[in-house]
């Protein structure tokens, strides 16, 4: 049966404890618009074997070689589309991201993404690799983006965002939400 509400899936991409992705994240799931189901998805509660299997994810068939895939699948698969906030380690997306992404196959296939990046600069080059990566599920990524600095608008463990930050985070979900209803046409 076909939900009558739209599901976004907002990936919180750190596995670190402490993360200031966990900060980032409780801000954006905080200032989700009404009218759309907005689910956590916190890559600590799905913690995953380093991608080893020799099936491709795509053949699989949904069915994955653990429960704790399985699980991990089966939430992405729920979701119409997705807000990854993805902290920038070393100038690229982190291990435990592009693991739980390799994981995947027809779960992500033919969505709609958006991101929020989280980092000394912004999470501006992780965010631009994972597009990269998430152009081979055929997905659809929208092009702005909204960029955090953990020096300017992260203090005392909260988002100290400013008024032109909380719009564009508006305008993010607004972009992705008429993105999903396009592409489910």
């Amino acid at each position: 049966m076909e939900r009558s509400v739209m599901r976004i899936g907002v990936i919180e991409g750190a596995t670190r404890p402490g993360s200031n992705t966990s900060v980032v994240t409780r801000w954006v799931l905080d200032h989700a618009p009404e009218g759309v189901e907005v689910v956590h998805l916190p890559l600590t509660e799905h913690v995953l074997p380093l991608f080893d299997w020799e099936k491709h994810p795509m053949a699989a068939g949904r069915q994955y070689p653990s429960e704790a895939i399985q699980a991990w699948a089966d939430a992405v698969n729920d979701c119409d589309g997705f807000v990854f906030v993805v902290p920038e380690y070393n100038h690229g997306v982190p291990g435990g991201l592009k693991n739980a992404i390799d994981w995947l196959g027809s779960e992500l296939w033919g969505k709609a993404s958006a991101f929020v990046g989280v980092g000394a600069d912004g999470g501006t080059r992780a965010v631009e690799q994972l597009r990269l990566v998430l152009a081979n599920f055929n997905q659809f990524t929208i092009r702005s983006q909204v960029s955090l600095s953990i020096f300017r608008d992260i203090a005392d463990g909260k988002v100290q965002a400013s008024d032109q930050k909380n719009k564009d985070l508006a305008g993010l979900y607004q972009e992705l939400t008429a993105t999903v209803a396009q592409l489910k046409g």
